[in-house]
């Protein structure tokens, strides 16, 4: 199974999650529990950056759309940046999930915005899952947590590597194997035929004997010296 540890192939492909944000202490009174969905797709700059392009749907506010950036900064460690987070947020790595280090978000409310302060930390299960649990307060009292469960679908990244693209556990005899069938550009009607072939049936033509040429006039002169 692939874990954070392997940043370029776990941090990959398309993420979709559901799940819910509850209100803690007085808000629960003031504010009813919302239904979360999550989706985000991750597109790789170089060996150590990449985008993630993300939404978020609540069900009491509607969507809110981003783009986040991700790098590598060491062997078990990421940088993100992106609007909403103030100053961005460490990612620390281990086998079993990542963990942020806490970091400030502008959470939209009443027209404005809110800063919070969030302990976000994912756990990766046997199945390949991820479980996202986010814990926000503010000026230290806990005012909502938000949960969900991640899947990742790493198929159409795998698609796009090649065509010739073959799981690593799969060996392959070079001596047998085949270069992959290239789509060819559909070729236009007549294209590269000769005129004959295009000029459709053949038509029979009488034969041009030298009877029936007309025979050139002769000069006076040339009449004379006859």
């Amino acid at each position: 199974m692939i874990t954070p540890l392997q940043p370029r192939e776990f941090f990959t492909g398309l993420w979709r999650g559901q799940g819910e944000l509850c209100m803690r202490g007085i808000l629960r009174w003031l504010v009813r529990n919302q239904q979360v969905r999550y989706q985000g797709r991750t597109t790789w700059l170089s060996e150590k950056v990449w985008i993630a392009a993300e939404e978020f749907h609540l069900s009491g506010a509607g969507a809110v759309t981003r783009t986040t950036f991700l790098q590598w900064v060491a062997p078990l460690r990421l940088h993100m940046t992106c609007d909403d987070v103030p100053g961005g947020a460490d990612i620390l790595l281990h086998e079993r999930g990542f963990r942020f280090a806490p970091y400030l978000f502008r959470s939209p409310l009443a027209g404005g915005h809110l800063t919070v302060r969030c302990r976000d930390e994912v756990r990766l299960d046997e199945d390949g899952a991820l479980h996202d649990e986010i814990r926000m307060s503010y000026v230290g009292i806990h005012l909502a947590t938000m949960s969900m469960r991640i899947e990742i679908d790493r198929s159409l990244h795998e698609r796009a590597a090649g065509d010739a693209w073959v799981p690593e556990t799969v060996a392959i005899d070079a001596s047998h194997a085949q270069a992959p069938r290239r789509p060819q550009a559909r070729r236009e009607i007549g294209a590269g035929r000769s005129p004959r072939s295009r000029a459709g049936p053949r038509i029979g033509l009488p034969k041009v004997t030298a009877d029936l040429l007309p025979k050139p006039e002769r000069s006076r002169s040339t009449q004379e010296e006859l």
